[in-house]
């Protein structure tokens, strides 16, 4: 399950076709976590930080920072050198209490496991219903980020890649990724997806390269 899968952009409504993004699996949405093992993946990662089973949960980030070490580890050493990874801000701004820094702790084990290094630059500017909760359809404009860095030399001559759980439609991709644009308008970005919801499964196998 190492391999990345690359979506094609004309099956997530928000993606434009110069979009590179790759997942590893498939979440079925409305099957419930006992549909598959990656249903339950994405069901216990995405565990609330206040719900019962924090176990689970944790299970789950080490066992997707597993499966991403493994990938990124499976190159050259060089090669791991040309990516730093952004987390893409969850539903909750990091004031709220409910907030999860759940992608931010599979990219600290990444970080130490497999060398590729991330920094945590966009900042939600208010929190926004779960889409794990709540399947209507989002625009990119009901995403609104901040991005705060201290210097943007340690993006130079790297690909950014913008890491999520679930891509949808693609619209906080697209919302994050002009994020960044705004700022570095010379980055090159690609997204990178724990699982995709199930709209198609016409997808074409493809390597990052």
């Amino acid at each position: 399950m190492s391999k990345l899968i690359k979506i094609e952009p004309s099956h997530c409504s928000w993606l434009e076709s110069s979009d590179e993004c790759f997942y590893f699996m498939e979440y079925h949405s409305r099957q419930g976590y006992k549909y598959s093992y990656e249903n339950n993946l994405i069901f216990n990662f995405k565990k609330g930080i206040h719900e019962n089973g924090q176990s689970y949960k944790e299970q789950a980030i080490t066992q997707i920072a597993q499966l991403i070490s493994s990938f990124f580890n499976s190159k050259p050493i060089e090669s791991k050198s040309n990516y730093i990874f952004i987390p893409i801000p969850t539903s909750k701004t990091k004031t709220d209490p409910d907030y999860d820094n759940r992608l931010i702790r599979v990219l600290k084990i990444v970080e130490i496991g497999a060398g590729v290094h991330y920094s945590d630059v966009l900042n939600r500017a208010s929190t926004i219903e779960s889409l794990h909760y709540n399947n209507k359809p989002r625009q990119p404009l009901m995403h609104k980020f901040n991005f705060k860095c201290d210097g943007i030399d340690q993006f130079a001559n790297k690909t950014i890649i913008l890491f999520d759980d679930l891509i949808t439609s693609g619209s906080t991709y697209n919302a994050a990724k002009n994020a960044i644009l705004e700022n570095i308008p010379s980055a090159k970005i690609v997204g990178l997806f724990i699982a995709k919801s199930n709209i198609s499964n016409n997808m074409q196998n493809e390597k990052m390269d």
